[in-house]
């Protein structure tokens, strides 16, 4: 049995964040400059994941898409809070789709994420 998503605090505060995490997105498609900048503070965005109403993990794909200098920089803390989260709250399409983006950049497997990820999912 799976836990419903976090209820946020303050709705208004969550829309507010929504829209952040809109700008931030659109603001890293195809922005080498922007993606650099936003991808020290991946571990800080991603303890939004399973806010309710909250998508936090398109905005994150965003700031690794087709960048593979950043991409293959990902820790596997960030892999591992994914995981535990679909173990939590269950199976999310968005949450699926974000390992896309992590495991090839412009079409090319990254052996070490695919390495990666194989292996946590081997531990579970």
């Amino acid at each position: 049995a799976y836990k419903d998503a976090e209820k946020p605090m303050n709705p208004r505060r969550r829309d507010l964040f929504q829209q952040c995490y809109d700008f931030l997105r659109a603001l890293c498609m195809g922005n080498r400059e922007a993606q650099a900048k936003l991808f020290p503070l991946l571990h800080v965005f991603s303890e939004h994941v399973g806010i309710e109403s909250l998508n936090v993990s398109d905005t994150l794909s965003e700031m690794v898409r087709d960048n593979s200098k950043i991409v293959m920089q990902v820790p596997e803390s960030f892999f591992r809070q994914f995981l535990d989260a679909m173990h939590m709250w269950g199976r999310k399409a968005r949450w699926l789709r974000i390992f896309e983006v992590f495991l090839e950049a412009k079409g090319k497997p990254l052996k070490r994420n695919q390495d990666l990820l194989m292996r946590l999912l081997m531990e579970d």
